[in-house]
């Protein structure tokens, strides 16, 4: 799971303020510099704690000084919870003369990620089939409402009509029957992409 764009939310627990910033990344230099500039965003906060996670085996996570395993890995464990890929959270704190105890910490800083994923849109990748269909004009009408849960990339008319479809699944069968074989059908190569999801996040 990915998200689209940049997202950010703040909480306010005890008079604590708790600002999450999520970013697509797509590389450790990449989280890192975006860490660094919300650093430079909030010079003077209490606390810039992170986790990110690039890929399963590159993920990273840091408490900046709040207590061990209070806030970057209670962090982490959301994005990685629900999946997630390509993202790197940063949790400012501004503290607000009110001590929270560890489970208190805990608590804050993985609502912090939880209710900022809960306003991104994410994004789900698919390895979709792409087709080439060539075929008459006489079954341009037949074919539209065969393919209408499958995404047409692209139409070309000329002698004949060309269309590219990306579907889950083979396409073959169905349109040999509707036009009687009088269609070619080229499959091209798999393309992936990424569409929104309606995944339920998790704590």
């Amino acid at each position: 799971m990915r998200i689209r764009s940049e997202i950010v939310n703040e909480i306010q627990i005890k008079h604590s303020r708790f600002i999450t910033y999520l970013q697509r990344v797509n590389d450790e230099e990449e989280a890192k510099e975006y860490i660094r500039s919300i650093k430079k965003l909030h010079p003077k906060a209490n606390h810039h704690c992170y986790a990110f996670i690039i890929t399963n085996d590159l993920q990273r996570s840091n408490d900046d000084n709040e207590p061990a395993n209070t806030a970057g890995s209670p962090m982490l464990r959301v994005l990685k919870a629900n999946d997630m890929e390509y993202i790197c959270a940063v949790v400012v704190r501004y503290f607000g003369g009110i001590l929270l105890g560890t489970g208190g910490l805990v608590k804050a800083y993985s609502n912090s990620v939880s209710i900022a994923l809960n306003k991104a849109e994410l994004l789900e990748r698919q390895t979709l089939h792409q087709y080439r269909l060539t075929f008459a004009y006489n079954y341009i009408d037949k074919i539209e409402y065969s393919l209408k849960d499958r995404i047409i990339t692209d139409k070309t008319f000329d002698n004949e009509v060309i269309y590219r479809v990306l579907s889950k699944d083979d396409l073959h069968k169905q349109l040999n029957e509707i036009t009687n074989g009088n269609i070619i059908i080229d499959q091209i190569e798999d393309k992936i992409i990424e569409v929104p999801t309606k995944k339920a996040l998790l704590d």
